[in-house]
């Protein structure tokens, strides 16, 4: 875990690790929009530096970074994580969001998904950059986004975790605990 985290200058090189990927300006030029799908299948979509989703190949959410907090899945839940941080190390304080937080959460990036889908289909985005430079970004995109939309459940399998309480501690490397400090 980065001890403090930055926003990304150019976040659509960065994101190597999505084997396909577009970035759009969007459709009320207010920022840059970047999606991709990694190797296994699975898509991330960044709208600026927040929000970001990420879900599974078949289009569940598995994890996202949204009003200043982390979100994982629980799989009938998620989880908000908060870093808070002191000089000797970063705790994550969990809590499980509610059905009514859970429900505005993914109104909100259903949203989100949707107003992006209809901009595609309606040619009110420009493409900015693609990769691989011969990627078909209509039906690659379209496909996936009406995937997501279409999910249920909503939410991917939890996450595995070694934690074993709601706070994980992190030394000042970075480095988890030994387990059995946990």
């Amino acid at each position: 875990m980065a001890r403090h985290e930055e926003n990304r200058e150019d976040l659509f090189a960065e994101a190597t690790a999505l084997t396909t990927r577009f970035e759009f300006e969007s459709w009320d030029e207010s920022e840059v929009i970047v999606a991709g799908r990694r190797a296994n299948g699975a898509w991330s979509i960044y709208f600026g530096a927040e929000p970001c989703y990420h879900f599974d190949p078949e289009g569940r959410l598995r994890r996202a970074f949204a009003f200043d907090y982390l979100y994982r899945t629980q799989g009938n839940t998620l989880a908000r994580l908060k870093r808070v941080r002191s000089d000797d190390e970063v705790v994550l304080q969990r809590t499980d969001l509610g059905s009514t937080d859970l429900g505005y959460f993914m109104r909100r990036l259903r949203a989100k998904v949707y107003v992006l889908l209809y901009s595609l289909n309606n040619n009110s985005m420009e493409c900015l950059r693609k990769f691989p430079e011969d990627a078909e970004i209509v039906p690659t995109l379209t496909e996936a986004l009406e995937r997501i939309l279409a999910a249920w459940p909503t939410l991917a399998s939890a996450i595995p975790t070694r934690r074993i309480s709601y706070d994980v501690r992190v030394d000042r490397a970075g480095s988890p605990p030994d387990e059995d400090v946990l």
